[in-house]
């Protein structure tokens, strides 16, 4: 007998894909304003390059790539690459076309994850010009559709790993959902029956005290569906490539991450009593605004209307076992809950917003570890200075970093060093003017 369950299946998980490099096309099936970004391409060669193509818009005199507050790319070709990046971190770039005049004639936003070492692709991979917003995701063999969801509500179904949402608002925040059914794997089924056959063996041990208490007709054991529920948060964003007249937004955030140390060069222990598990770290040695983090929360400001809104991530927590040669081979992976982490802002002027930032999240495979912890109080004003007050977990490393629409600036840096995940029960204040 073959058993299927309804999987809702988070998308960003690690899933082996035999071709490479990867290759990804989104071809336009639907009517896109000439002078829109289209048919972007994405080519990911191993673990720390990507090479971005996307069709040439009209007018156009020269394009501009911005990852960061840093210029990778300007000239007329329709192309970037970008190496020596991160294996398995999400990267963020902001493309503008440029005409003959030094204007902008459009703009586009692009997250991009790198793969992981061993070949595997995570992650969502987004698009989002004016017009509309691009999800792309590792495929999933064995699978007859997917089913795409915009603030809960159903929009469309498709047979790709890929899928294309029209008719968008600019700076406007829109969740997505995107879910597929998943056979189980053959060691699932055989764990299952296993399960049954042990309570149907429980069931007989004394048949004739048991006979007046079960019915052979009666089901021995009710297999509930293996379902998981997952969201995905991304954003239609208006990237600013030029320097603007005045400040309309700013952005700031507060990224969490485990850098690579002489003591943890890669991986940690875990810090349990015989335990056989080591935690990957971010696989990285600074602490910046963009690459993979363990926590990313970010504000933004819209200083004409007041509004704040959020956007938050949490990264994936990496299982795994050492070999006897010093190696390490990949387990399994979690992601810790977000809904303790949060901002909220408690007083705006025209000038100035308050903003506390609040964040509490635990290792996902132990629910009485202590949380990656902090809690701030901020000012906000427009005319650049920055106040953050609070305090933060010793371990891991932090970074605040604030963005008026010409790339990030660094607020304030905190680095782990050598300390490990007991550093979590110790806390750092700061009060700090910018």
């Amino acid at each position: 007998m073959k058993f299927k369950s309804s999987f809702k299946y988070l998308l960003a998980i690690c899933l082996t894909i035999l071709l490479s490099p990867s290759i990804t096309t989104f071809a336009e099936n639907h009517e896109i304003e000439d002078s829109d970004f289209s048919d972007f391409e994405v080519i990911k060669n191993g673990a720390n390059e990507v090479i971005v193509n996307w069709k040439g818009l009209p007018n156009a005199q020269k394009y501009i790539v911005k990852y960061g507050d840093k210029i990778i790319y300007e000239g007329a070709e329709t192309q970037f690459k970008d190496n020596n990046l991160l294996e398995g971190s999400i990267n963020e770039y902001e493309i503008a076309a440029i005409d003959d005049k030094d204007l902008i004639l459009s703009n586009a936003h692009l997250k991009i994850y790198t793969k992981l070492s061993n070949g595997e692709e995570i992650g969502i991979d987004t698009f989002s010009t004016s017009s509309s917003i691009i999800l792309d995701w590792p495929d999933v063999g064995n699978i007859d559709q997917y089913t795409v969801y915009r603030d809960n509500q159903f929009i469309g179904t498709t047979e790709e790993s890929n899928f294309e949402d029209f008719d968008l608002s600019n700076d406007t925040k829109y969740q997505y959902t995107i879910t597929t059914e998943v056979p189980l794997s053959s060691n699932e089924i055989k764990i299952l029956n296993e399960q049954v056959q042990d309570f149907q063996s429980f069931l007989t041990e004394d048949e004739e005290e048991l006979s007046n208490l079960v019915e052979l007709s009666t089901p021995v054991k009710t297999l509930g569906e293996n379902t998981k529920s997952t969201t995905l948060t991304e954003f239609i964003v208006t990237p600013q490539i030029s320097a603007l007249a005045g400040v309309s937004k700013t952005w700031v955030k507060i990224n969490t991450m485990i850098l690579n140390t002489s003591s943890y060069p890669g991986y940690i222990k875990s810090p349990l009593p015989n335990s056989k598990y080591y935690y990957g770290t971010d696989k990285r040695t600074t602490i910046t605004s963009q690459g993979s983090t363990r926590s990313s929360l970010e504000a933004t400001i819209n200083w004409s209307t007041l509004a704040v809104s959020q956007t938050k991530s949490i990264g994936w927590t990496n299982r795994y076992t050492k070999n006897s040669n010093g190696t390490y081979t990949f387990v399994d992976r979690k992601q810790a809950s977000a809904n303790n982490v949060y901002l909220g802002a408690t007083k705006k002027t025209s000038s100035m917003v308050d903003i506390n930032f609040i964040h509490s999240a635990k290792n996902p495979y132990h629910s009485t570890a202590p949380a990656i912890k902090y809690e701030f109080r901020s000012q906000i004003y427009k005319d650049g200075t920055t106040k953050i007050r609070g305090y933060h977990s010793l371990f891991p490393s932090l970074g605040i970093f604030r963005s008026d629409g010409s790339g990030y600036k660094t607020i304030y840096t905190h680095n782990q060093g050598n300390r490990g995940a007991w550093e979590l029960l110790g806390h750092k204040t700061i009060d700090i003017t910018k």
